[in-house]
């Protein structure tokens, strides 16, 4: 549906509404009714403007160089740790949220959002492992790796839950 033809549905939509409140008069019942029977008819047209929204240029994180754009400052810091398996997991997790993207686009606005906090995941990590390096006493230095691998199960299970969708997807394809 081009934004054109979004635009003339509401208004025609509206103009229906404001005839419906006419016919019926202007009772609180008839002025809720009607406003979530255009919210309803209107709901396609609203999806449509969210996801345009959160595909703006930079924004996608569903795009390759967006996302390595994004995870770049985080991935050169993970390179100087003993954090490699993340960044595989990072760039995995980020393969699979593209590939269920393309199978079912009606979940995009939940990809981004995973995908934001993977990268925070990551962002995490990385911190988390600086913290781990830098700190000279054996006490510190069990919390900095408790809360580094708390991190790094945080990003595994949200990868994890991305290849349990993408296999119910692709079974329920059969």
């Amino acid at each position: 549906m081009t934004r054109h033809h979004s635009y003339l549905t509401s208004v025609g939509w509206t103009i229906l509404y404001l005839v419906y409140i006419w016919w019926f008069g202007t009772r609180i019942i008839i002025l809720i009714t009607g406003a979530v029977i255009i919210l309803l008819f209107n709901f396609d047209s609203l999806k449509q403007l969210v996801r345009s929204y959160l595909l703006k240029e930079g924004n996608d994180l569903l795009n390759t160089r967006n996302f390595q754009h994004r995870f770049k400052a985080t991935k050169r810091l993970l390179n100087r740790s003993d954090c490699q398996n993340a960044i595989a997991t990072v760039l995995e997790t980020q393969e699979l949220a593209r590939a269920i993207a393309q199978l079912q686009p009606a979940s995009i606005p939940e990809l981004l959002d995973t995908l934001h906090d993977v990268l925070n995941d990551a962002e995490k990590i990385a911190q988390a492992s600086q913290v781990k390096r830098q700190v000279n006493n054996s006490q510190s230095e069990l919390t900095a790796k408790q809360h580094l691998d708390n991190y790094q199960l945080q990003l595994e299970r949200r990868h994890q839950q991305l290849q349990q969708i993408y296999h119910q997807i692709q079974l329920d394809r059969l």
